[in-house]
């Protein structure tokens, strides 16, 4: 239940750290107002418990970073939490392990960019690339999960777009999934 960094309408830049999230309900970085931060160098997130979130942006947050994420057998976390605020992920690889989200959004659009890499690691399920309520998720990367995922999820009234990307999932799992509106550009396979 506690919180590793908070930051307010500041510059934030580190580099080569390790951050150990271990129980459940822990936060690594709540970043707010108009914080830039960015990491360099080999970041490490170790995660050991449930319900974990590595960063939660609010309002006009700029994040530049580059985790790994290691996960324990039955850890549960969310990469990125965006409330209220325009979030891209870009120019990134993220390999998830099971029960991981890599971007969730409350009232936020978020766009995954051509650039980007969204992929679950071999035999991990429950895997989410990204999912929204009451927002819009416009893919133009790559998204290729395991079993028992899900590679964008809309609730709530969300849009949901795969614009120029490609969303390849396996068995009993769902490319595109929204209560709201979808559309497509391109392939959908799974």
């Amino acid at each position: 239940n506690g919180i590793g960094l908070y930051a307010k309408d500041s510059k934030v830049e580190l580099s080569n750290i390790t951050v150990n999230l271990n129980g459940d309900n822990g936060l690594a970085f709540y970043l707010d107002g108009t914080t830039d931060f960015s990491t360099s160098g080999t970041n490490n997130i170790n995660i050991n418990g449930r319900n974990n979130t590595l960063f939660v942006m609010n309002d006009n947050t700029v994040f530049s970073q580059n985790f790994n994420i290691i996960s324990s057998l039955g850890s549960s976390y969310v990469v990125g939490n965006i409330i209220n605020s325009s979030f891209t992920y870009d120019d990134a690889i993220a390999e998830l392990d099971s029960n991981g989200t890599l971007i969730y959004g409350k009232n936020s659009n978020i766009t995954i960019g051509s650039n980007s890499n969204i992929k679950s690691k071999d035999g991990a399920t429950n895997v989410v690339g990204a999912t929204t309520d009451k927002g819009t998720i416009i893919n133009n990367g790559k998204i290729d999960l395991g079993n028992e995922s899900v590679g964008l999820y809309g609730e709530d009234g969300a849009h949901i777009v795969n614009d120029l990307g490609t969303i390849n999932v396996q068995d009993n799992s769902v490319a595109l999934y929204s209560d709201g509106d979808i559309s497509s550009g391109t392939s959908n396979n799974g």
